[in-house]
């Protein structure tokens, strides 16, 4: 861990989310500090964990799936938050996910979220939906499903079943046993006949809604948002069962070569100027509350519309981590990462 900042390294590799970093948020940190900021999109956590070992980069933008994972390989630093003068601004749910804190240690600042919405078109689906059955047992519309592409859509399942058949013992959407894990890809296989959409690009969703050829699934606030400013008006809520959820970090590599510059940014993404820009990019919710004065003036209501300062609201969410053989509490028979991709190719080829 590093405990003071030094000269910065006029140089500064960065691996991030795709969609995450707006030119609005690099260029004035390049200004200010002299840092020159490259950008490698991140693409997973195993290829992330060897470029962050080989030193190639110095931070990434990470999901609660990749993070958690980087922790445990060693591939992330323990941060100094006492170098990062807002960090005590960001929301405290946030800085203790899995992703950001670990062992009494903080690995990740916090800087956006969004939950794993139900939308639907109330002109094709009635009655309007409260509960993520319709998704699940939707024989009702039969090719009309739009799904996320991804292994956490196993713990979307999940959640659903930890409601739904209480006597399977699920506490934790991602730490699943494997009676518990076959239970939920179990109904995701049946579910599989209904889904008309495995969508990986946000856009593709937006499309099918658009054309009447999905009229109910998943999704994000940002589809939503994209929907309505194109007149369409999907409505989307989190089912009475909970969400999930992703939220985004910045974390700083083990073998960071420029290291000054990395705490730099580290510090300058806590910054409520910085966390707006980048959660109007993301149509998400920035993790630091005092962005909500730049929001607001961008768009009217767009704090409250988010869920920034609603407690109620987080609690309701399973935010995305990596599930990993050990779960804790001396539990070592939870079904690894690489069981789930196996298992969503699987699915998801049928």
């Amino acid at each position: 861990m590093r405990t003071h900042l030094g000269r910065p390294e006029r140089a500064l590799r960065l691996l991030a989310v795709p969609g995450s970093l707006p030119a609005s948020v690099v260029r004035p940190f390049q200004a200010q500090t002299g840092c020159r900021v490259t950008v490698t999109p991140a693409r997973g956590a195993g290829r992330s964990a060897g470029l962050l070992a080989s030193g190639s980069d110095d931070g990434i933008s990470a999901t609660g799936n990749v993070g958690t994972r980087l922790i445990a390989a060693g591939a992330v630093a323990p941060l100094d938050t006492d170098l990062i003068p807002e960090y005590h601004d960001l929301a405290p749910l946030l800085q203790n996910l899995p992703q950001d804190s670990a062992g009494g240690l903080r690995y990740g600042v916090p800087e956006a979220w969004a939950a794993q919405l139900l939308a639907y078109n109330p002109g094709l689906v009635k009655p309007a939906p409260r509960s993520w059955a319709v998704v699940y047992n939707g024989s009702a519309y039969p090719g009309e499903i739009a799904i996320h592409d991804s292994p956490m859509s196993i713990a979307g399942a999940a959640l659903y079943l930890k409601s739904a058949r209480p006597s399977l013992g699920i506490s934790d959407p991602y730490e699943l046993t494997e009676a518990q894990f076959a239970a939920a890809t179990g109904l995701l296989a049946r579910q599989h006949a209904d889904v008309g959409l495995y969508w990986t690009d946000p856009y593709s969703e937006v499309r099918a809604f658009q054309r009447g050829t999905v009229a109910l699934g998943d999704t994000w606030p940002a589809q939503v948002r994209r929907l309505h400013a194109k007149g369409q008006h999907v409505r989307a809520l989190v089912p009475t069962e909970g969400a999930t959820a992703w939220a985004i970090s910045w974390m700083m590599s083990a073998h960071a070569v420029h290291p000054n510059c990395m705490l730099r940014w580290l510090a300058y993404v806590a910054t409520p100027i910085v966390q707006g820009h980048t959660a109007f990019a993301l149509a998400a919710a920035p993790a630091n509350s005092h962005a909500c004065a730049y929001l607001d003036e961008l768009d009217p209501g767009y704090c409250t519309a988010n869920h920034v300062t609603d407690g109620g609201y987080l609690s309701r969410l399973a935010f995305w981590k990596g599930p990993q053989r050990d779960c804790g509490a001396g539990k070592r028979d939870c079904v690894p990462a690489g069981q789930w991709q196996a298992a969503w190719r699987n699915l998801t080829a049928r």
